[in-house]
C-alpha cells in the first residue's frame, strides 16, 4: 500500500506499518510504503499482488489485492453504462494489533 508522506504524516503512519484500506465495496490490507511519486490524495495498492490462478505461482496470491476495492457484483454495476466504479473513495488505516 503505497502514500505520499504529507498523507502518512496527517493520519500518523509509518513506513512499514500494516494497514487496512477500505471502499464501499470490500477491503484489502497489506504494508505501507511512503513515497512521494503519489499525490497526497491517492492511495496505491500495487496491481499484480493478491491475483493468480491455479497454473500461477503461490506467491502470486500474496499481498494485498486491488479488485477487493471495486465494484464487482451486479448490484453496483451502473445500470446504464454497465461500468463499474474502478476508483472508489476509499479510508486508510493502520490495522489494529500490528
Amino acid at each position: 500500500i503505497l502514500v505520499n508522506p504529507v498523507t502518512a504524516e496527517r493520519k500518523k503512519l509509518r513506513d512499514g506499518d500494516m494497514v487496512v484500506v477500505e471502499s464501499r465495496y470490500g477491503r484489502t490490507e497489506g504494508r505501507l510504503r511512503v513515497s512521494e511519486l503519489f499525490h497526497p490524495d491517492a492511495v496505491g495498492v500495487g496491481g499484480s499482488y493478491g491475483l493468480g490462478t491455479g497454473q500461477s505461482n503461490p506467491l502470486n496470491r500474496l499481498g494485498p489485492n486491488f479488485n477487493a476495492l471495486l465494484s464487482i457484483d451486479d448490484k453496483t454495476f451502473d445500470g446504464v453504462s454497465g461500468g463499474q466504479d474502478t476508483a472508489p473513495a476509499v479510508k486508510l488505516y493502520r490495522k489494529e494489533g500490528a
